[in-house]
């Protein structure tokens, strides 16, 4: 976690919260070693509250479970986030390489569900075999 250094001078306004999910660089066991200077620039030079969590990396994790470890760094950024002067109607996903399409995975898998779910619920008679090819078999992971 690297939040804004606050002058004292100034009235603290809460800050917006990127969380940045890197790519995948196998030589090295951790990437926040690596991508620490964009948390730190995140947090000095735009003034938000950067988080940089480590996801598992392949061929221990997939996908699967690297979408997992980014939920659960995003609820600990949600319990955590007003501790550090994060603002959370300002939270911003954001990735590079693997780590930006788990950025996009997150919000979207839910979003599928959702829509599946309400177009059930909306429609009575019909059920997930009337669905496109492959949606009924969208998991929240």
């Amino acid at each position: 976690m690297y939040a804004p250094l606050v002058d004292n001078d100034e009235p603290l306004g809460l800050a917006p919260v990127v969380v940045f999910f890197s790519p995948q660089i196998r030589p090295f066991p951790s990437r926040k070693v690596i991508f620490s200077s964009i948390g730190a620039n995140l947090a000095d030079i735009v003034g938000a509250v950067a988080v940089v969590p480590d996801l598992t990396n392949y061929p221990k994790g997939r996908i699967r479970e690297q979408v997992e470890d980014a939920r659960e760094a995003l609820q600990w950024v949600n319990a955590n986030m007003h501790r550090f002067g994060g603002d959370p109607s300002r939270l911003f996903l954001s990735g590079m390489g693997i780590g930006g399409t788990v950025a996009q995975l997150v919000p979207l898998q839910a979003a599928i569900i959702e829509s599946r779910d309400q177009f059930l619920a909306k429609n009575p008679g019909r059920t997930e075999e009337d669905l496109p090819n492959g949606v009924r078999e969208v998991k929240v992971y």
